[in-house]
């Protein structure tokens, strides 16, 4: 397991991020019964070196700050196992500012991270290198701001009139999954926000809060781990588990990719 600097207030040494995060997001998916422990996460899930940002990040296309890379794993790692929890929904803002491109508009550019707008726009060459250029971006809309063709900002809703608003409360018609207020699920049909069942609560309109949690039978339960039964097949059982001779399987370990290229704007 990865020792980080961070542990003890230091930061995440840029080198160090990218396993620190998958750390972080196996660590989660493990509190949260996805997994039986966090190395089976990783074998699914092995960390791609990030050869391109170290070099952006060598060259000064890139900035990289290691107390909120900190920040961000840490919340990351202790992130709310209910789905219908809105620190759930969405990650912390620090994780948004651990990175931050320098390029202007019109900047070369081979990925997002070199953009102070954090959008490079390139052609899709699957791959190869892609260079193009930083382009600006526009702003997800604001409370009352309309929202036709452009999305909301977090935690607001585009509502039927296509105004951004606040998210919506109990009782409310609803189309997403992320339209609904703090411990709200959009749920039935037709879709209204409904208090989220939990584990061992009577599930009516088939969701449940937790995310290791499936509605059987009119139940909310876990799904099964190694070794838990599984009568009903694959269904019963954690997502990458299988399901052979009545029981979950933990998943095989993914090979490892090979390095990327390094992949950077002229």
């Amino acid at each position: 397991m990865l020792a980080l600097a961070g542990c003890s207030g230091g930061g995440i040494a840029a080198a160090d991020y990218a396993s620190a995060l998958s750390e972080a997001n196996c660590d989660y998916q493990a509190r949260c019964g996805l997994y039986d422990t966090t190395q089976i996460c990783e074998g699914v899930f092995p960390v791609i070196k990030p050869t391109s940002f170290l070099a952006a990040l060598d060259q000064g296309r890139t900035t990289y700050d290691a107390d909120k890379a900190e920040q961000c794993v840490n919340a990351i790692r202790t992130t709310p196992c209910d789905a219908s929890s809105l620190d759930g929904h969405y990650r912390a803002p620090v994780c948004d500012e651990v990175i931050a491109g320098v390029g202007k508009a019109g900047d070369s550019c081979a990925q997002n991270l070199e953009c102070e707008s954090g959008a490079c726009g390139t052609n899709t060459c699957p791959g190869q290198c892609c260079v193009g250029s930083c382009v600006t971006r526009t702003p997800p809309a604001a409370r009352g701001e309309p929202c036709a063709t452009r999305p909301c900002a977090e935690r607001l809703v585009c509502d039927n009139t296509k105004v951004c608003v606040d998210l919506l409360t109990e009782g409310m018609a609803c189309t997403g999954a992320y339209d609904c207020a703090d411990g709200l699920l959009c749920l039935g049909s037709p879709l209204f926000c409904k208090k989220a069942p939990h584990l061992g609560d009577a599930c009516p309109d088939h969701g449940c809060a937790e995310l290791n949690a499936d509605c059987v039978d009119g139940t909310c339960v876990a799904l099964g781990l190694a070794g838990d039964p599984c009568p009903n097949g694959v269904s019963d059982c954690a997502p990458f588990y299988a399901c052979t001779a009545g029981a979950c399987v933990a998943p095989d370990e993914t090979p490892s990719p090979p390095d990327p290229p390094v992949c950077l704007g002229m």
